[in-house]
């Protein structure tokens, strides 16, 4: 999209991305990293980037993620809740850490989260869609 401003009779077209994000939005850029303990690859690291304010990156769900982080304020450790990972618990959940990683600029502010959860189900219940990929 094209945003058309005149001055003089001259005409100005300005790209979209260029122009002022709406009030209230924060910008942000982040990479986002899992590594997995085990596995049929034990050590496995896989990345996507995220950006917000606009919306972007590699992230598969980038829209959601940008939700979920602007609702806490990039808060990692607000994202989930503790008391829905306890559904992550029992047989069929065995042990299979999982490492995680978010480094870059959220605002104004930089973000460098790091934390280790004991499977993945423990990761989306504690971190919504950040690092489903």
């Amino acid at each position: 999209m094209l945003a058309l401003a005149a001055t003089a009779g001259i005409s100005l077209v300005v790209p979209a991305a260029a122009q002022a994000a709406p009030a209230g939005t924060v910008g942000a850029s982040l990479m986002l990293t899992k590594t997995y303990e085990y596995g049929p690859v034990p050590g496995r690291t896989v990345s996507e980037t995220l950006t917000c304010s606009p919306t972007g990156g590699t992230h598969p769900n980038a829209a959601r993620a940008c939700e979920e982080l602007a609702r806490v304020e990039a808060d990692f450790d607000s994202l989930g809740s503790k008391e829905g990972a306890d559904q992550c618990k029992g047989p069929y959940n065995e042990y299979l850490p999982v490492e995680v990683t978010a480094h870059g600029i959220w605002g104004h502010e930089p973000v460098d989260y790091r934390a280790s959860f004991p499977n993945s189900c423990w990761l989306s219940a504690t971190t919504g869609s950040i690092f489903q990929f």
